[in-house]
């Protein structure tokens, strides 16, 4: 699990988490430089794990099943996001000021297991293809 630990690396500007299946709490909050984070094996992302961090553009989450609570909320700078076939829970404001689109449509917020406010106040742009 990366842990509080991760906090100290603030000036990292990507992240292979390799062989973790866990992210915890607060894990890379406020990482003001990170811009890629790539999970491979991650299933599970705590709360805040990504809070703030707003350089990041490249976000895969080709292995999470489990987003918590504003866990990415605030990365503006979000371009490019892959998600899981297996995700099953986004929790509240887990993605907060980000708007997602495919084939220039805004993807409706409507599926199973997705908390109130998981896309809230989204003027990001994000493009889903």
């Amino acid at each position: 699990m990366v842990g509080l630990v991760a906090q100290d690396q603030r000036r990292e500007d990507s992240a292979d988490l390799g062989p973790v299946e866990s992210i915890g709490s607060k894990a890379f909050a406020n990482c003001s430089s990170l811009e890629s984070v790539r999970m491979a094996s991650v299933s599970t992302v705590g709360d805040y794990a990504f809070y703030m961090c707003s350089k990041v553009a490249i976000l895969d989450l080709g292995s999470v099943s489990k987003i918590g609570a504003q866990s990415f909320r605030g990365l503006t700078g979000l371009v490019f996001v892959e998600f899981s076939d297996g995700l099953s829970e986004v929790g509240q404001y887990a993605f907060h000021s980000v708007k997602f689109y495919r084939g220039g449509s805004e993807v409706q917020r409507t599926a199973d297991g997705l908390r109130g406010h998981s896309f809230a106040k989204a003027d990001g742009v994000l493009a889903w293809i």
